[in-house]
């Protein structure tokens, strides 16, 4: 074992004993050390115990690391809990994590979801790709309006 994996576990238990006595925010620095370090599972580890002592932000970080690595359906179901938490961004954030990675279904449906929620920073962006012209009444996407050219007689 190395002294860099032996400081790591020394790091990891106190930021848990930390976390015993109420700081949760070690847990976090140490999984945003992991993270910019690209030790994902290190990462994931951390954030997810960072969550068991409560610590609702490290959801977010979840869903991203999850997303990351395609996990698409671990990142919506992670992304629901943030919701539950009070953390409505994060369905647009997956939404636009989908749009990246190719997938317009799923985006549109997380931006209407992210809507439903109340969710509308990015929102107006998504909508201008995937509804340029509005929606109508009952929310299936409008076309275009058509004019007339100038001296045709309206058909």
């Amino acid at each position: 074992m190395g002294d860099a994996s032996k400081d790591w576990d020394a790091a990891e238990r106190l930021a848990r004993q930390a976390a015993d006595a109420g700081d949760t925010s070690s847990l976090w620095h140490l999984a945003v050390v992991a993270k910019a370090a690209g030790d994902r599972e290190a990462a994931e580890r951390m954030f997810g115990a960072a969550l068991d002592a409560g610590n609702t932000d490290a959801l977010t970080e979840l869903m991203v690391l999850r997303g990351r690595a395609r996990d698409w359906e671990a990142a919506e179901r992670i992304a629901r809990q943030a919701v539950e938490a009070g953390k409505d961004y994060v369905l647009t954030h997956l939404a636009k994590m989908r749009e990246e990675a190719g997938d317009s279904e799923a985006a549109e449906r997380l931006a209407r979801q992210a809507a439903d929620v109340g969710d509308l920073l990015l929102l107006p962006g998504l909508a201008r790709k995937y509804w340029p012209y509005g929606l109508e009444a009952d929310g299936a996407a409008a076309g275009p309006w058509v004019w007339p050219e100038p001296g045709c007689a309206p058909t």
